[in-house]
């Protein structure tokens, strides 16, 4: 067998797999769905799933990460030198996101999911947060040390309150769109950031 053919029967495999513990996650909730339910939903043997991941909360980490990759790129086409003019855009496609993959997002933020995959979403907001407040301190020829605060303290902030919004849009089910959600993001979430970094910014800056 080629290694392309292995490789697409790989995805096939883990595509099936991840299909199956969201359905079941929806349908039993998290702590009830067993290795052997996964496997016989997705048509599979458990040591098929064995050979791919160490455990269920394993299979729905990895699911989350191929999510955030496909998002990462979408991102990545957006980013531009001046940080401003995208980071509103980037919210809104944030909550596009989650709009595209509500039924995974419901079980992790719900309750269903473990706290791990709550806080892996937490950490890779802060991670993304992070690199844009130093790329902006680096545009306004400031140095990370003279910040006020310590930039992963503030990104932590930054990762916790975007989770809690998204977090609320999915029990109100959708109530407003992506794109008010990113303004509304915009709105709570920078103000703050911004008044720290006003000093280095004698011109103004609207949006960080």
């Amino acid at each position: 067998m080629t290694t392309n053919k292995l490789d697409r029967r790989v995805q096939r495999t883990r595509r099936a797999l991840s299909k199956a513990l969201i359905e079941l996650i929806l349908e039993k909730g998290y702590d009830a769905v067993r290795i052997q339910d996964i496997a016989e939903r997705a048509n599979l043997r458990a040591a098929t799933l064995y050979l791919h991941y160490r455990n269920k909360e394993d299979l729905l980490l990895n699911t989350l990460e191929t999510m955030f990759d496909d998002l990462v790129e979408t991102l990545q086409s957006l980013q531009q030198d001046d940080v401003g003019e995208t980071v509103h855009q980037e919210f809104k496609l944030v909550f596009r996101h989650v709009q595209d993959n509500k039924d995974l997002y419901r079980v992790i933020m719900g309750g269903q999911g473990s706290t791990a995959v709550r806080t892996r979403i937490r950490d890779y907001i802060a991670a993304q947060s992070a690199h844009r407040i130093r790329k902006r301190l680096e545009q306004l020829g400031a140095s990370e040390s003279s910040f006020p605060l310590s930039v992963d303290f503030v990104s932590t902030y930054v990762g916790g309150s975007l989770l809690a919004l998204i977090t609320q849009w999915l029990e109100d089910d959708g109530g407003h769109s992506a794109a008010m959600m990113g303004k509304i993001s915009e709105r709570l979430i920078l103000r703050g950031i911004q008044s720290l970094l006003e000093p280095y910014d004698r011109e103004g800056f609207p949006r960080l």
